[in-house]
């Protein structure tokens, strides 16, 4: 790797791993309930978490001692007037709802568990999530301890994938009131979404007070398009298995535009740190160059880039954050690119797909990143040649929506 590309790189890790990156630490303003039944008015780490935790970090006062409390010490804990978090020794349902590890009984497989557990809607009757890796659970309280919704995926003695929609008939059974319908329950799904908007009904209907905690929860863009110029810093090279034929092969570093447009799905969880990309950009590479017996060797490269992968954000303040990327390459070749030999055959131009990773500052609706492409072949169609083609992108982007 030349030295443009290092410098370029340590420039990206350098800014990835400055201390002012890592030491935006959000507190946000809530509060814990002990054992003993105490209240008190804290600074909690807001992890935006997936999964139920079973801890978490808070401080007493702005610059005090960061200090962890856990499922023991605490029996209930909030942040802002969005997140809320209880205690409770529930079963909950741990059958897989993958078909490999599928159950072929209908009937929950539960197992004692001690959680917090989230609260998304209070009011005569409550709603709670429990989610843990792929297992997401619903449970309704009405009294002391929460019960969770019946759903389950099985087998059928035949391996056909049959569902329990248990929950339906526990709603039908436990919640009366003219909006709880066996046409209203037939169609309800078992999702956080539509479990919310069903409690919310049947609370109202019944004049309970309610809190819908779901739709307090913060807006956030889940959709960002951008569109992404750049530049590329390429070199590539070739080499024969026959060395006494055809010499080496060793192209110029060239300077190329690309141009790009790059969808980001941004994951509901952890603040919005995570992403999933596709991104599809065009790019192209021409070179000249003679090898050790003066015979004139041109590369003429064009094609379709589409990398996917994952991003993930290091947040500095509300509108300026630095990411990092990993992204697996599919390349499609224009079908006239071809490296020309003046005293040899003529080759099609034929790719391998590579990685590529990237470090990059997002300010509002803008952002730079500086992307290390690995090698990939060139000419793979021949097998009796060995290339590679790498380097490095400067990409600017700008959101569109």
């Amino acid at each position: 790797m030349n030295m443009k590309k290092i410098n370029l790189l340590a420039t990206c890790f350098m800014l990835l791993f400055s201390p002012s990156v890592f030491g935006q630490i959000t507190f946000e303003p809530g509060y814990l309930i002990t054992e003993e039944g105490t209240r008190k008015e804290v600074l909690i780490r807001n992890a935006d978490w997936k999964d139920n935790p079973d801890r978490f970090t808070y401080r007493e006062t702005e610059n005090g001692e960061t200090q962890t409390a856990t499922l023991q010490e605490v029996k209930e804990f909030g942040i802002g007037e969005s997140e809320v978090f209880r205690r409770f020794t529930v079963d909950v349902d741990m059958s897989s709802d993958e078909v490999e590890k599928m159950s072929k009984s209908m009937n929950p497989e539960y197992e004692r568990v001690t959680t917090f557990l989230r609260l998304l809607v209070e009011g005569q009757a409550s709603l709670y999530q429990y989610e843990s890796g792929n297992t997401r659970r619903f449970f309704m309280q009405q009294g002391d301890t929460p019960e969770q919704l019946i759903f389950k995926s099985y087998l059928t003695s035949n391996n056909d994938v049959a569902k329990n929609y248990g929950y339906k008939q526990q709603l039908l059974n436990k919640l009366n009131c003219s909006s709880v319908s066996q046409r209203s329950v037939g169609s309800l799904g078992y999702g956080r979404k539509s479990l919310t908007k069903f409690f919310v009904n049947y609370n109202e209907c019944v004049n309970a007070p309610v809190t819908n905690y779901l739709a307090k929860r913060e807006k956030r863009d889940v959709f960002n398009l951008y569109l992404r110029p750049g530049v590329n810093l390429y070199q590539a090279n070739m080499e024969s298995a026959v060395y006494d034929v055809i010499p080496p092969v060793d192209f110029e570093n060239e300077v190329n535009a690309r141009l790009g447009v790059e969808a980001e799905f941004v994951l509901p969880y952890n603040k919005g740190k995570w992403a999933i990309l596709v991104e599809v950009a065009s790019q192209s590479y021409s070179s000249e160059t003679s090898n050790s017996r003066n015979e004139r060797i041109t590369v003429d490269y064009r094609s379709f880039e589409v990398p996917l992968g994952l991003r993930h954000y290091f947040f500095i303040n509300e509108k300026a954050r630095v990411f990092v990327n990993a992204q697996y390459v599919i390349d499609f070749v224009n079908s006239e690119s071809i490296v020309e030999f003046s005293n040899s055959p003529d080759m099609k131009v034929s790719t391998a797909t590579n990685f590529a990773f990237g470090a990059g500052f997002n300010y509002g609706r803008f952002n730079v990143e500086g992307r290390y492409s690995t090698s990939r072949g060139l000419v793979t169609d021949y097998l009796s040649w060995s290339s590679s083609y790498e380097g490095v992108s400067v990409i600017v982007g700008f959101r569109v929506f």
